[in-house]
């Protein structure tokens, strides 16, 4: 339910693309223009880890803030900040979203103090504001947008920040990454280097073309499309255009060239559930080539567009013990909790993905238990439907289910319908802990808990099932009232009414499973009384490794 923001950037983990690295991280050019300039930190090219972690060189676990430049740099190499020029209301600026690129007087008397003599000692008191620890919590950008600086504490504050995503465009001269967008947004440097840690920078050496120009004001799509035009006469062809206008993440700062683009989500999505939670106790089993997780609800798989340091692949990596990052085998919606594969080894991964793509249920069991407001029948249930539909207003993406006799299971295949099974084996009514707030657990007094078989694996292929029948799942308000209204659909907050309760491998190789077939149970949902609850209190430090 987070709005991506993006224009042109990649919406999942992007396979590590191989040669050279991309143009946006160029040597960068001595000051004075002359030969044997060092060479400038590179953005990695693949933009994330092949299986859906953080590019480049290792990411740090969640804690203090990244170095600054001059930290990593040393005193006498360190670079003075781009020197753009504040422009007037009505002409070219250096932000891509904002009328012209006018500024507040406050933002040009900012970037004029950084630009003096007292640069370093104004860095230092906008630092501790932007980490969290000053008495300021809360700045403007130059379009007079408000910015949380407190956003990006450990753990996270309990207000959470809304969406807020700005577009640079590098016109006349390029420049370090960081000092480009502290200067341009007139955000404290520190505040910057903070969200280079959360990997919520992205560059590329063109601004892309975005899809839709209609959310932009008009300066900025004109100004937007012109860069882009002059990017592709550089280009001369479409292949080298399209490397030139990829838009990846940075895991470290880099030299942005003359005409670069960088997207920065000033506000990245946060996932408080996962600093409150006792990680080691999650883990089910874990061999040399596989970890097996009781996911918490509210945590993401893998990293997000804005955030690479808060989800599954990063927490349940030091509960296992193991420095890097794990590497995603298969997915739950944030929203569900349950048993995940996750991998320490290529070897296992490539092998997991032949057993799902080609398997199916003979060889891969699936198991859910979900908490619904009214029984569903049991038996089996076939619908057709149609993935990444969205509502003409907004909103996230959702899985429609196609109209037809029966409730869409007579329906034949057409062109892009998806079929989607699953079986209820079982409804009964249990007992439940305490409601959680909010319309969307209406029923809580009432539920039933139902257990079923996946057969297919279609996105939110349960959720959407169940509520075609008229059982929605608790808490999903992205399915609760099954498009009812005609607004656009909200997605659930952090938790819904559903946990995939029990994996059933059966693998005749016997290569990572030596018994030929395993099988995996989650502890108790959430819901139950006595069931895995969060902490009472956040971890203020990172878990310490076993």
């Amino acid at each position: 339910g987070h709005p991506r923001g993006g224009v042109g950037g990649p919406r999942g983990g992007a396979r590590r693309r191989r040669g050279p690295p991309a143009a946006v991280a160029q040597r960068e050019p001595q000051r004075g223009g002359g030969p044997g300039a060092a060479p400038a930190a590179r953005a990695h090219p693949g933009g994330r880890h092949p299986h859906g972690g953080p590019a480049g060189a290792r990411r740090p676990r969640l804690g203090p803030a990244a170095p600054t430049s001059q930290e990593r740099r040393g005193p006498e190499e360190v670079l003075q900040p781009a020197q753009a020029q504040p422009a007037a209301a009505g002409q070219p600026g250096g932000a891509l979203g904002q009328p012209g690129g006018a500024m507040t007087e406050g933002a040009a008397k900012r970037r004029a103090e950084e630009r003096g003599a007292g640069a370093a000692e104004a860095r230092g008191r906008a630092g501790a504001a932007g980490a969290g620890g000053g008495a300021a919590s809360a700045g403007r950008l130059g379009d007079g947008a408000e910015v949380h600086l407190d956003c990006l504490a450990v753990p996270p504050p309990p207000r959470r920040a809304p969406a807020l995503v700005r577009h640079v465009h590098c016109r006349e001269e390029g420049g370090r990454l960081v000092d480009k967008v502290s200067a341009e947004l007139g955000l404290p440097l520190s505040f910057v280097q903070r969200l280079l840690h959360f990997g919520a920078l992205h560059a590329a050496e063109c601004p892309p073309l975005p899809k839709g120009l209609q959310g932009l004001p008009g300066e900025a799509r004109r100004d937007l499309e012109e860069a882009h035009a002059a990017g592709r006469a550089r280009a001369g062809n479409a292949a080298a255009l399209g490397r030139m206008t990829k838009v990846r993440r940075c895991a470290e700062d880099c030299w942005v060239p003359p005409g670069g683009y960088i997207r920065v989500h000033v506000h990245p999505k946060r996932f408080p559930a996962g600093h409150s939670v006792d990680w080691a106790a999650r883990v089910v089993a874990q061999t040399e080539h596989f970890v097996v997780l009781d996911k918490p609800a509210g945590v993401p798989v893998q990293p997000t567009v804005d955030n690479a340091l808060e989800h599954c692949l990063h927490w349940g990596a030091a509960a296992a013990g193991r420095e890097e990052d794990l590497l995603a085998v298969h997915r739950l919606d944030v929203a569900t909790c349950g048993v995940v594969f996750l991998g320490k080894t290529k070897a296992f991964v490539s092998h997991f993905n032949q057993v799902l793509l080609k398997g199916g249920p003979s060889r891969l069991e699936k198991m859910y238990c979900a908490l619904c407001a009214r029984p569903p029948p049991l038996g089996p249930l076939v619908h057709w439907v149609a993935t990444g539909a969205r509502h003409p207003l907004g909103g996230p993406a959702f899985t429609r289910v196609l109209p037809g006799e029966g409730g869409g299971r007579e329906l034949e295949e057409g062109a892009g319908a998806l079929r989607c099974e699953l079986e209820v084996l079982q409804v009964k009514r249990v007992a439940l802990g305490p409601g959680p707030a909010g319309e969307e657990w209406r029923g809580w007094d009432s539920a039933h808990e139902v257990v079923l078989r996946l057969k297919t694996g279609r996105t939110h292929q349960i959720r959407a099932q169940l509520a075609a029948v008229g059982c929605p799942i608790l808490g999903d308000s992205l399915y609760g009232d099954n498009g009812a209204g005609g607004g656009p659909r909200k997605a659930p907050e952090e938790r819904i009414g559903l946990q995939a309760f029990k994996l059933a491998v059966r693998d005749g190789a016997g290569e990572f499973f030596p018994d030929g077939a395993a099988t995996f149970t989650a502890g108790p949902p959430w819901w139950r009384p006595g069931g895995q609850q969060p902490l009472q209190q956040p971890l203020q430090q990172p878990l310490q490794q076993p």
